[in-house]
């Protein structure tokens, strides 16, 4: 007599890894006048305690500001005043040990200023303005609409685009530097330059940071 077996084998694979978790943009505070709009609609009043997920944009109004802290990765910038940005992407992976967290925001009118903890080695922070593409790697700094970029620790790769002859160049900004886009793009030989950071402007961004 033969024995038959009743079961099949199943063949087993290691558990599945787990997909991106999508982020929030939760709103801290809201100081004066501010709205938001959810992909393309009609802007809305924005009001502290609000979860904003990515598609969103904020406007803030004259002498306004808004706090956000963002989810996947716990950083907080401060949308400034008269400020158009648009929250692209917020997703965070856990891939063992570690925590891979991808950021996109784009400032289109106006400028940020935020404090980025120090990130994992797989993970991207970035802000992209109408003339480039600033990477942020565990940093204090401020982000203006037209390139300019200001440094008070940490440091910024920004991939400049020159909007007059399309040729990009890639510079590293260090603590205590000021980032400046050429003022006539169009000229023969035009180049951003390095500066150190005004002592007005490191003090303010300092101020609010700690806020």
């Amino acid at each position: 007599m033969v024995a038959v077996s009743l079961f099949t084998p199943v063949k087993t694979h290691g558990a599945a890894k787990p997909g991106p978790v999508v982020g929030k943009a939760v709103i801290v505070a809201v100081n004066g006048q501010a709205s938001y709009t959810d992909a393309g609609g009609q802007f809305v009043p924005l009001k502290a305690r609000m979860e904003l997920d990515p598609g969103a944009t904020i406007k803030t109004g004259a002498n306004s500001s808004v706090v956000v802290f963002l989810s996947n990765n716990k950083a907080q910038f401060t949308v400034d005043a008269s400020t158009t940005i648009t929250v692209n992407k917020l997703t965070a992976t856990r891939t063992g040990a570690d925590e891979v967290s991808e950021t996109d925001l784009e400032v289109k009118d106006g400028k940020i200023t935020g404090n980025v903890k120090k990130l994992s080695k797989a993970s991207t922070f970035n802000v992209k303005t109408p003339v480039g593409v600033a990477g942020i790697r565990g940093t204090t700094f401020v982000i203006h609409a037209n390139g300019v970029i200001h440094v008070t620790s940490g440091t910024v790769v920004i991939l400049y685009v020159n909007p007059s002859t399309g040729v990009s160049v890639s510079f590293t900004i260090n603590a205590n530097e000021t980032f400046t886009p050429p003022p006539n793009p169009a000229a023969a030989g035009a180049r951003p330059t390095l500066s150190v950071i005004n002592n007005d402007v490191q003090n303010t961004i300092t101020t609010e940071v700690q806020q």
